[in-house]
């Protein structure tokens, strides 16, 4: 789940390969846009065979969609990127991210390694390796944190992997920073807050939690919930997004069929 730059719309991705984009401010019964992906067998990307042997490589597809609520949307295709020289046979990309100046792509893969691309030319020019001897753990989720003026250290990205470590890394020297365990949990999903000093994590034990950038502490566990009659997640949570016009306002999404609006002392449910 992602918010629109305006802050108007989020975008829903679903297990059916398409991508409902809903108006949250208008109430006039005007039908959503959806974006639907393309399907197998038309030269798209069938994520259920990537992991096949004969499988050389998948292409990725950047879209820029013009979105009309009331009209179908109008799909225009920029760019292909042909991964086949890129990522290793057998190695799924759970996560692409773009740097915060636009100058790299991290791709995180099935094997728990994070493969970073120039933009420029489309080069792999750095490569964050996995957990050792944890092979086959993915890496799930990456962001780049926010270039403020707090942030003294650029170049620094932020991972996730199955086997709950949640690691800091500087991009450029390839080295990891620091690195929290979250042991048992299976991370899944994570966020910076706008201005940096804030992450979010989130997985398998439906828990949300957020940890202080700076000293890299825990702050808060948000947890609880039932189905859509009480605040907080039953079922694991796959999608975390802090809000751009409240710093403490954190949307998550998951298998329990709800869209969560968190903030860190209380927790509603919105769907």
């Amino acid at each position: 789940v992602r918010y629109s730059p305006d802050g108007r719309d989020k975008a829903l991705p679903s297990r059916h390969g398409s991508r409902n984009v809903a108006d949250d401010l208008r109430a006039n019964g005007d039908r959503p846009a959806v974006l639907e992906m393309s399907q197998p067998g038309d030269g798209s990307m069938d994520i259920s065979s990537m992991s096949q042997p004969q499988q050389k490589g998948f292409m990725s597809k950047i879209f820029s969609p013009t979105l009309v609520l009331g009209e179908q949307v109008v799909q225009q295709e920029v760019h292909d990127v042909s991964s086949s020289q890129k990522s290793a046979t057998g190695h799924e990309v759970f996560c692409v991210r773009y740097s915060p100046d636009g100058q790299f792509i991290a791709a995180s893969r099935g094997n728990g390694e994070i493969d970073i691309y120039s933009t420029v030319n489309g080069n792999k020019v750095y490569l964050l390796p996995g957990q050792q001897g944890f092979d086959g753990a993915p890496t799930c989720c990456v962001r780049f944190r926010p270039n403020t003026n707090s942030s003294k250290t650029k170049n620094v990205l932020l991972s996730v992997n199955a086997n709950g470590l949640v690691k800091h890394w500087h991009m450029t020297s390839m080295k990891c920073l620091h690195t929290i365990n979250e042991d048992p949990n299976q991370c899944y999903a994570l966020d910076y807050r706008a201005d940096g000093l804030k992450f979010a994590t989130a997985g398998q034990d439906h828990q949300v939690r957020i940890y202080d950038e700076a000293t890299k502490t825990l702050q808060s566990t948000l947890t609880g919930g039932y189905g859509r009659t009480r605040a907080g997640h039953s079922n694991r949570v796959f999608s975390l997004k802090f809000s751009t016009d409240d710093e403490n306002l954190l949307l998550s999404a998951g298998w329990d069929n709800t869209i969560q609006s968190l903030i860190p002392i209380m927790a509603c449910s919105f769907f």
